[in-house]
């Protein structure tokens, strides 16, 4: 089930199912390093979560029969044609600037990571968060006990290689594909 960041979940300890979440951020109009990064998660994910500066209205058709869901980076300036190209490309769907998905088991939060406080309220009410911008991969704990993932910049930028990841929630383990 996917929530409104309104609509704060409680705490649940049942474990009654697990999703792969393929974890892709800051793509930045690298569409040929979008395309492999996708070609290597094909088979092996559940859903995508792009968590923002898709950049390009071009991008958003190569995650056309995916399961996708995007939250706005800074970078996306126009998003009304980015929202259009989501609108009309079968499988994505939006959410804004943060959304959670709330699994029996576990509340994971998704933004861009640009605002600290929208970082902050979600890692009050999440078991992980997930994020982008910073273009370099993270997997660490909060000191409130949150997890706090970015899964790198798959259109790259600064030192870091390009990279996607993937999220096992029934295991928690986090498994980063460099490109």
């Amino acid at each position: 089930m996917v929530a409104a960041l309104n609509r704060l979940p409680t705490k649940r300890a049942s474990r009654a199912f697990a999703v792969r979440i393929g974890l892709i951020s800051d793509t930045h109009d690298a569409t040929d390093q979008v395309s492999r990064a996708l070609n290597l998660m094909q088979g092996r994910v559940d859903m995508l979560v792009h968590t923002g500066d898709i950049t390009k209205v071009e991008t958003v058709s190569l995650f056309e029969g995916w399961k996708t869901a995007f939250v706005w980076g800074n970078m996306d300036r126009d998003r009304a044609a980015l929202l259009q190209s989501i609108k009309r490309t079968p499988g994505p769907f939006h959410f804004g600037a943060s959304f959670l998905i709330e699994l029996d088991h576990l509340d994971i939060g998704f933004c861009h990571g640009d605002k600290a406080d929208l970082m902050e309220e979600l890692s009050m009410y999440c078991d992980i968060v997930c994020h982008g911008h910073i273009h370099q991969f993270r997997d660490e704990q909060s000191k409130d006990g949150t997890r706090i993932i970015c899964p790198g910049a798959v259109g790259g930028g600064g030192n870091s290689p390009r990279s996607c990841a993937i999220l096992d929630t029934d295991d928690g383990t986090l498994q980063l594909i460099t490109l």
